[in-house]
């Protein structure tokens, strides 16, 4: 799973988010949700605990977990009981939000003014409650990013993100059937479990790298 992360985290990066009285774009949600999260990567007044939880926070209004979940889980969530399907989407929202927050926690002081310089933010198409955003990372080799969203009262969240034609959810469903074809659900929810906790704890390491 660690392989998709830097990019992830590249284009999904959170200034205070403020959701309109009136229905926004998801162009520009889309813009505010990632200028939230270089914010909190920028702002060097709060401590490194206080930046994991607005990190943690703004992860959490950005990501509809619920809607990804399923699908994450592939023709498997058929098969789980109302009780591990709300497991499930805990593992899988606590595991992505982790993965965030510990690379955030790592990101360089300049982080934010080269992300802002690079992305270029491109069209947009509705169609109902669902929306696609396109934007561009600017590279030696510019890289197509792609927004999946769905409407949430008046404002969008991101649901699936596709970098170079590859959808992240697309990346941790194959990864999590290849974790139930090698042992039964609860060993799968053992293992993410395990990697969830190593993300906590490089965080928690590099809270403790600052303070020194």
């Amino acid at each position: 799973m660690a392989r998709i992360l830097p990019p992830l985290v590249a284009l999904i990066v959170c200034a205070f988010h403020v959701t309109p009285a009136w229905p926004s774009s998801p162009g520009e949600d889309l813009r505010g949700h990632i200028e939230q999260l270089l914010s909190i990567v920028e702002d060097r007044a709060v401590t490194a605990e206080e930046r994991a939880v607005r990190a943690r926070e703004a992860v959490g209004n950005i990501f509809d977990f619920a809607n990804a979940a399923p699908r994450a889980l592939g023709p498997h969530w058929l098969q789980l009981t109302a009780s591990q399907r709300r497991e499930a989407t805990r593992l899988f929202s606590g595991f992505l939000t982790e993965a965030v927050v510990a690379h955030l926690s790592q990101a360089p002081r300049r982080f934010p003014s080269r992300m802002r310089e690079r992305i270029a933010y491109g069209s947009e198409s509705v169609s109902g409650d669902r929306a696609t955003v396109r934007v561009t990372l600017l590279r030696h080799q510019d890289v197509p990013v792609v927004a999946d969203m769905v409407r949430r009262g008046t404002s969008w969240r991101v649901d699936d993100l596709w970098f170079d034609g590859v959808s992240v959810v697309d990346n941790y469903r194959s990864q999590l059937a290849r974790l139930m074809r090698e042992g039964t659900y609860e060993e799968m929810v053992e293992r993410v479990e395990a990697k969830w906790e190593t993300l906590i704890d490089a965080t928690e390491t590099q809270h403790h790298t600052e303070q020194e």
